[in-house]
């Protein structure tokens, strides 16, 4: 294949100094062939090849899919982007009573709820009906109408099931009927399900301990709409290239209506990121719905990128030229670097700009520095434990601490002795304790979305009842205080 953006060398070369297993990219632009460039391999220590059709999991990208479907929804009449979703399902209700009196489709999907991260939740062993059930209890992280994006899971969770109680039908399903058959996108699911069962699908990577190791694959369907679409490099470049050109299909039908796709494509909150690599004529304006809207050279462009435990994805395009890229690393962490490197040079060659010689990212000898494979872990712990706690002797012996605890937003966590250690099960992790001083613990390698989190944990007796402990807090989320669990069932 002759290539007018792709340039393979490069992309080899950077790879290598991340040290990607495998790497795919594509590039499209109107009027000329479809470039694909793959390296490397599906599962190191194994010789299988990444290509155009391995099946991938592209996490956060899938917010894309969740607001296309609202705004084909919103067509039909079956929804309403700016109406309270309060109103069409009522089981949906919030802490905060502004909120689900006027929380809309909208807000959701520009993440402008307040609600904020609480991304330990998910993926639970319950469903997205139950998860709606339970939002009411879980304090968000700011008041509800705040102009500034939070970014939260929870919320497009939820969107998607606002989507499958309007339809009667399930997500999965929703995508299937309304995006991927009439897009051609025949190796594209919204399970993860399909892509463990697949021939031809990446594995996850992470590196640990100096050196890219394959990881389990984490199954996060229960928060779908926000993370756990499958695809492949060639099936996204269908979905990309049908937003590039405003919504239509190939054969020139409208996918969304072109009131909706601009209001899809429109920022509704402030969202000022800043990317791993800064550039003076980059700048964000803002996320749209499933989207980050930004100028680039004075151009605008459309960009999301995802991330889950051991794949990295990005898409991104620029309506004006009609052209756009995907790429997709099965590696979890750095690959950020790589894909804003990326974007730069490829958008300085579909805008006609010679494209620089220089790395992507500056190089620190023949590999990337340890440090730069830490930036998705999260040291809670660190910055809420008093340090003059540290060493200091426990009032509670270890059998008092075990049992079932409870938050009605939450659920339960289970605490239980096992010989000489306590342990900790939540959701799909059960974690040792570690004893920091006191009645403090820390738990490390907590799994929320794409961070992998050290977290204190502090058990309380009641004080009529010394001795036995009643209430554990544990420091879940950076954004808000320690959540609360109480005694429910001593063990």
């Amino acid at each position: 294949m002759t290539y007018r953006y792709l340039d393979p060398e490069r992309i080899i070369t950077e790879a290598a100094y991340w040290r990607f297993p495998g790497a795919a990219v594509a590039a499209f632009g109107e009027g000329i062939e479809d470039e694909y460039f793959c390296t490397g391999v599906r599962k190191l220590g194994e010789s299988a090849p990444f290509n155009e059709d391995t099946m991938f999991t592209i996490a956060s990208c899938s917010k894309s899919f969740t607001s296309a479907l609202a705004g084909i929804l919103a067509d039909r009449g079956l929804v309403d982007l700016d109406s309270p979703v309060s109103s069409y399902v009522p089981d949906l209700q919030m802490w905060d009573a502004a909120a689900t009196e006027k929380m809309s489709l909208k807000d959701m999907l520009c993440h402008r709820t307040g609600f904020g991260a609480h991304d330990v939740i998910w993926p639970a062993p319950y469903s997205r009906a139950e998860m709606a059930r339970r939002i009411r209890y879980i304090e968000p992280a700011d008041a509800y109408g705040s102009p500034r994006a939070l970014y939260s899971n929870v919320m497009y969770a939820m969107a998607g099931y606002v989507e499958e109680t309007v339809t009667g039908k399930s997500w999965g399903e929703l995508l299937k009927e309304n995006i991927f058959t009439p897009l051609g996108m025949s190796r594209s699911d919204g399970s993860g399900k399909v892509l463990a069962a697949d021939a031809n699908h990446a594995e996850p990577h992470y590196y640990k301990e100096g050196e890219v190791v394959p990881v389990p694959y984490w199954n996060v369907d229960q928060a779908g709409p926000a993370a756990s679409v499958t695809s492949t490099l060639k099936d996204l470049v269908r979905w990309v290239k049908c937003h590039a050109f405003g919504g239509v299909l190939p054969d020139g039908r409208r996918l969304i209506s072109e009131e909706n796709f601009r209001r899809i494509h429109t920022p509704g909150a402030a969202y000022p990121t800043l990317p791993r690599i800064p550039h003076p004529d980059y700048r964000s304006l803002g996320y749209c719905l499933g989207w980050q809207k930004g100028i680039y050279r004075g151009q605008e462009f459309q960009r999301h990128g995802g991330k889950i435990e051991g794949y990295s994805s990005l898409m991104a395009y620029l309506p004006a030229q009609k052209k756009g890229f995907v790429a997709l690393v099965n590696l979890h962490c750095p690959p950020d670097h790589f894909f804003q490197g990326l974007f730069y040079s490829l958008m300085d060659r579909f805008l006609g700009i010679e494209a620089s010689d220089e790395p992507y990212f500056p190089k620190e000898g023949d590999k990337a520095p340890d440090r730069y494979y830490h930036e998705c872990e999260l040291d809670i712990a660190a910055k809420r434990l008093d340090p003059a706690l540290k060493g200091a002797p426990a009032a509670l012996a270890p059998d008092k601490l075990t049992g079932v605890y409870e938050n009605k937003g939450y659920g339960t966590v289970t605490v239980r002795q096992e010989k000489e250690k306590l342990l900790l099960h939540y959701r799909d992790q059960e974690l040792p304790l570690l004893h920091f001083g006191g009645d403090v613990y820390v738990m490390e390698n907590v799994l929320a979305d794409v961070l992998t989190m050290r977290v204190p944990v502090r058990f309380e007796a009641h004080p009529l009842e010394e001795g036995r402990a009643q209430k554990l807090f544990i420091g879940y989320d950076d954004t808000v205080r320690d959540i609360l669990f109480t005694l429910r069932r001593e063990g």
